[in-house]
């Protein structure tokens, strides 16, 4: 027993003599690139950038409280994401006249063409299941509870107090004002430790909307999310080791969106 335990310790000692080699091979970063010290903003336009380290970097509009549009699909999905994966959901988008963002509907979906297409209508079809999940399973008043602290960040004192379930409409998907944030906090909040399996699922689930990102911190895919709303257009994006984040103000489509995203960032498509 003694030899084991000696043994266990100088196992030990050899991965701590390591650990500074593996800290100096840790990639740096981020940084903007081809050396600028800020990215080239149009008026309107709010960006966010952090590293491995969590830090968040904001240049623009980025500490202006804005509806949180479609990045209300990261939160749920950080939120129900397990749920919703284990039972495979899937849904039949039947477009615009129901509230659609795609006027002629996305047509059948499951979790990953919801997410890439920003169909909100299935979002609240699996949170209304999801929701009656809930009430069975802890009863209204801490389903209420659970969910209040899930989206604590974004609902402010928005939403009134009660002790049973709010109704889940629109303003729970990205319409509305009752979901708010900053750029600079909502990144923040991307990019903390917690939400290492959110950021996991994201680059399984958009993964064949990424790109390669040669200047900021070496060659890697990236996921990116983007979606429209009534004031303009989100687009957030990461690759386990930086995540960055863009508002537009003003009309835009999310192909054109993404566009910007990666022009800021110097990034060929």
């Amino acid at each position: 027993m003694g030899g084991l335990i000696l043994g266990a310790a100088l196992a030990g000692c050899a991965l701590l003599a390591q650990a500074p080699d593996l800290a100096a091979r840790r990639p740096k970063g981020p940084a903007l690139p081809q050396g600028r010290t800020s990215p080239d903003l149009r008026p309107g336009e709010a960006f966010a950038l952090a590293g491995p380290d969590g830090a968040v970097q904001s240049w623009g509009e980025a500490s202006a409280e804005q509806a949180l549009g479609s990045l209300a699909a990261l939160v749920w999905l950080r939120f129900e994401g397990d749920a919703w994966a284990a039972r495979d959901v899937r849904f039949k988008c039947p477009g615009g006249a129901a509230g659609c963002t795609r006027p002629k509907g996305h047509g059948r979906v499951d979790l990953a063409e919801a997410l890439k297409g920003d169909c909100r209508l299935a979002f609240r079809t699996w949170i209304a299941e999801s929701a009656a999940q809930w009430v069975e399973d802890y009863g209204e008043g801490v389903a209420r509870a659970r969910l209040e602290e899930g989206f604590r960040p974004f609902l402010g004192a928005r939403l009134p107090r009660a002790d049973r379930l709010p109704d889940f409409g629109p303003a729970w998907t990205g319409d509305g004002d009752l979901l708010r944030t900053t750029p600079a906090a909502f990144l923040a909040w991307l990019a903390d430790p917690a939400q290492f399996e959110l950021l996991s699922r994201c680059r399984r689930t958009l993964g064949s909307a990424s790109f390669h990102f040669r200047d900021l911190v070496g060659t890697e895919d990236w996921w990116t999310h983007a979606g429209v709303d009534a004031q303009g257009a989100w687009v957030a994006g990461g690759n386990g080791r930086a995540a960055a984040l863009l508002r537009i103000r003003g009309a835009c489509s999310a192909e054109e969106a993404r566009a910007r995203f990666r022009a800021i960032l110097g990034i060929k498509g």
